[in-house]
């Protein structure tokens, strides 16, 4: 569901990266079978980043949102308890890891990582122009097939957003030589 909606403003692979070293630089992540700190987590918490907990109602609705999105596309997702679901719970929990470690990491930025609502609404008409032919109504059904609120599109492209502008930031003053464009011969 992400994909589609932030597709129309994708940022680079290099993002993932990016998240790597920001993890790398000192955001604390805990979850349940991640070790002893898993067993300071209160009950309900199924993981923490920094300060912000991910609660098992969260992961659930993330895996639903999976779930939706997968039957959308004429796809089976495994249920709870048969094989592969630990997979689809895992996935869902690094994603909202990595949306919290966006959200820490752009907040510690400060001012050039802030996303404002006008941003938010501007990306949000720009998608709708670029994916749903500029209609409401197939934005609104696309996110209700998926199981998706308006409130969980805003946090998408916000967090969005926010890749983009530490992007941008981490790699400001990064410039590439025409040796290092060219491709590397024996």
């Amino acid at each position: 569901e992400a994909a589609r909606l932030a597709s129309a403003g994708a940022t680079p692979v290099y993002v993932a990266g990016v998240l790597v070293l920001l993890v790398a630089v000192g955001v604390g992540v805990t979850a349940c079978g991640g070790g002893d700190d898993s067993a300071d987590l209160p009950a309900g918490v199924v993981a923490r980043v920094g300060d912000a907990n991910i609660t098992q109602e969260q992961l659930d609705a993330a895996i639903s949102q999976t779930t939706a999105e997968a039957k959308s596309q004429g796809q089976t997702v495994p249920t709870e308890g048969s094989d592969g679901y630990d997979q689809v719970q895992q996935q869902a929990l690094q994603s909202l890891v990595q949306q919290r470690i966006v959200g820490f990491e752009a907040r510690e930025c400060g001012n050039p990582c802030e996303v404002t609502d006008e941003q938010i609404d501007d990306d949000l008409s720009r998608i709708i122009e670029t994916n749903f032919n500029g209609k409401q109504k197939e934005f609104n059904d696309f996110l209700q097939d998926r199981g998706i609120t308006q409130a969980d599109a805003r946090d998408i492209v916000k967090n969005g957003l926010q890749q983009q502008k530490l992007f941008n930031h981490v790699t400001r003053g990064v410039r590439f030589t025409s040796k290092a464009r060219s491709p590397r011969g024996p």
